[in-house]
């Protein structure tokens, strides 16, 4: 395994989530692959090397290509179980023959492109197969069901640090919000199956999270962008900003994110959502831009500002002035411990050393 992946996973490792209680359990996890789910799988396969915890990981994801490369390392593992499925066709008929502990839906396209030209390739993920899971849920009567949601849900609000019972408004005739209102609809159905059926069901309201599991080709937010021009870059090269550069992030880095996962799976109330997040590395767009071109002086980067798409700014303007308040998931003992500096260093350093 890659160092700076191997020395996260220790570091999530060492943490003081309670662990034990996956012991000879079975993990179903969607949207394996993905940067955020990728880094739990690997948490759980290593827990069965240092620990034999006989963790059993029921990996979806779409691409069977791309999920291998990903975990190549773990390909042989006989606790890996991997079903190539696109979420959306998910049933209960494929794990009639699989007892299953613990749900993490994972899975959701996010991509801003997408929001305009497949909305309902974003609704049905986080909808309909939401609704999918959730009776498999019943079914197998598990221990505990978390739903990555997105702090998108907080919609249009004034500046200030949003707590989980504070809303803003979002128009759902605005296709930049499809996105958003499928992850609504997707809490919605978790407090209903929670409700009616006591499934114990928890959220994460997750913020601008990054790591090493980035797609850096594929994803156009911000921090892939920046990655990509200090990784690719160099010669006068240039790290682009897509708008005026002024809005503001609380970027959290992929272990501190993934311990707080954890943590709300295994320790979060029924029917309840949490916000993860890091309000110590809140930076401005552009800041961010001039300290990652300040770290890497050799690359003799410059700051380039252009104008984007009214959309893309549209959206920016939106989640401009507010951050969102984490003092309930750190109630469970949790807190952020790595840097701006720290975290970005390693997703370059990660990257570096695959050319």
């Amino acid at each position: 395994m890659n160092k700076i992946i191997e020395e996260d996973i220790q570091y999530i490792l060492n943490s003081d989530v309670d662990f034990q209680r996956f012991e000879n359990s079975t993990v179903l996890i969607t949207g394996a692959n993905g940067m955020l789910a990728s880094y739990i799988v690997m948490t759980l396969l290593y827990l069965n090397k240092f620990y034999n915890y006989n963790i059993k990981v029921i990996s979806i994801a779409r691409n069977k290509s791309n999920f291998y490369k990903m975990f190549n390392d773990f390909i042989e593992d006989r606790n890996l179980i991997f079903i190539e499925l696109d979420i959306i066709n998910i049933n209960e008929d494929i794990f009639k023959d699989f007892e299953i502990d613990y749900i993490i839906h994972a899975a959701s396209p996010s991509r801003t492109q997408q929001f305009f030209q497949n909305p309902l390739d974003v609704i049905y993920p986080n909808v309909f197969s939401t609704d999918k899971l959730f009776s498999i849920a019943v079914k197998k009567n598990i221990k505990s069901f978390l739903y990555f949601s997105s702090c998108a849900i907080y919609g249009k609000v004034d500046s200030g640090y949003y707590a989980e019972d504070n809303y803003g408004s979002i128009s759902p005739l605005d296709l930049i919000n499809v996105y958003a209102e499928s992850k609504r609809m997707g809490e919605t159905l978790c407090k209903a199956y929670n409700t009616q059926y006591n499934v114990p069901t928890k959220i994460a309201r997750i913020a601008h999270t990054y790591g090493p599991t980035m797609d850096l080709y594929n994803d156009s937010r911000v921090f892939a962008e920046f990655v990509k021009s200090i990784v690719d870059g160099g010669g006068g090269g240039g790290i682009v900003i897509k708008s005026d550069g002024k809005a503001k992030r609380a970027f959290c880095y992929i272990v501190d994110a993934t311990i707080g996962f954890l943590k709300i799976l295994l320790e979060g109330k029924n029917g309840e959502a949490y916000n993860v997040s890091n309000n110590q590395g809140i930076i401005s767009i552009i800041d961010l831009a001039k300290l990652l071109e300040s770290m890497y002086p050799e690359k003799s980067l410059n700051v380039i500002i252009e104008n984007e798409n009214k959309s893309y700014r549209q959206l920016i303007d939106s989640l401009s002035n507010y951050y969102v308040d984490t003092k309930k998931l750190e109630k469970l003992n949790w807190k952020p411990n790595y840097t701006i500096k720290e975290g970005f260093k390693r997703c370059v350093d990660y990257f570096n050393s695959k050319k």
